[in-house]
């Protein structure tokens, strides 16, 4: 179907149209929501929230070009919500600590003194890792509490500077976590 026809008749309110769009878009969607939350039912709630607000105010779908994207960034927009509000307290003590980065699949109940200790230790190490301003505004985020505009103002550096400097130190701390997990199965097969 035409992007513009679908979106005149998601602004008209034809409800079949709209079932067809979440029919078409949801399990994707869910599946990219579950990338930032890392939870199923916080991703279909975000999803959800998505599709309610536009189900409820038709007249949303006049200011939207392109369908797939304006449901995309809606959805990244939702999680970060949930990142940040009270709705998803498993999601943001993980991101807020750090320790999601690292995690090998301990339980938190079931981590010793010793465990947090090589938990800490390993967190220090990845963050030594980092370049100078990366370490530094992840210290600033995560271990003082700083908002984005607090960091920014101490650091000299725009909020969104801060932000992509909090997004690539992710991305890395990800992949020095893949490679962690290689590197400890490998250990089982060597020795």
């Amino acid at each position: 179907m035409d992007n513009s026809y679908v979106l005149s008749c998601l602004q008209a309110g034809d409800m079949e149209v709209f079932t067809s769009v979440f029919k078409a878009y949801h399990k994707p969607l869910c599946n990219y929501a579950h990338s930032f939350l890392h939870n199923e039912e916080n991703a279909k709630d975000a999803v959800q929230d998505v599709f309610t607000k536009l189900c409820a105010s038709p007249n949303l779908w006049g200011n939207i070009e392109d369908i797939r994207g304006y449901l995309y960034q809606s959805v990244r927009n939702r999680c970060l919500v949930y990142i940040r509000s009270d709705r998803s307290d498993i999601v943001k003590t993980e991101y807020n600590s750090g320790t999601d980065l690292l995690n090998i699949g301990a339980s938190p109940d079931a981590v010793s003194i010793d465990e947090q200790k090589d938990l800490d230790f390993k967190i220090q190490y990845l963050l030594s890792k980092l370049p100078f301003k990366r370490r530094r505004v992840v210290q600033m985020y995560y271990y003082e509490n700083l908002s984005y505009k607090e960091a920014a103002s101490k650091l000299g550096l725009t909020k969104d500077t801060i932000k992509t400097q909090l997004s690539l130190a992710r991305n890395a701390f990800r992949e020095m976590r893949h490679l962690l997990r290689l590197l400890i199965g490998l250990s089982f097969f060597l020795f």
